[in-house]
């Protein structure tokens, strides 16, 4: 019981981080003109790549593997339409750099969750 809360504690609190790593890039981009520094980028990306190795190591221990996958949902989707704005309006360069590794982190997760399932369901078989 009690490593079933714990590992839905530690899923929400990554999911936490995930979504705070998007506010913290919407606060940043929000002035206009936008203007974002190369030293914001680089901190973005690399709480990014931060955010995609714990989740990783995480995922390959967890039990709830489809309650990540929509748990990650909603961070996808706020991450793509992010991007999507990014190129559609090209507002800033930085900008759009970080919205698509944003996204692409997000993507990876989830397939990546997703194979495990799939790989848990063929090995029961």
């Amino acid at each position: 019981m009690k490593s079933k809360l714990i590992d839905i504690i530690i899923s929400l609190i990554l999911n936490t981080f995930s979504l705070l790593i998007w506010v913290y890039e919407m606060i940043i981009a929000s002035d206009i003109p936008v203007k974002i520094s190369y030293s914001d980028c680089i901190l973005l990306i690399s709480l990014l790549v931060l955010f995609l190795i714990i989740y990783y190591f995480y995922s390959i221990r967890t039990k709830y593997k489809l309650m990540n996958i929509l748990l990650l949902l909603p961070s996808l989707y706020l991450w793509y339409m992010t991007m999507k704005q990014g190129l559609i309006h090209h507002f800033h360069k930085y900008d759009t750099l970080i919205s698509i590794a944003g996204f692409i982190v997000i993507l990876i997760l989830i397939i990546h969750l997703i194979f495990r399932i799939k790989k848990s369901k063929n090995q029961v078989i």
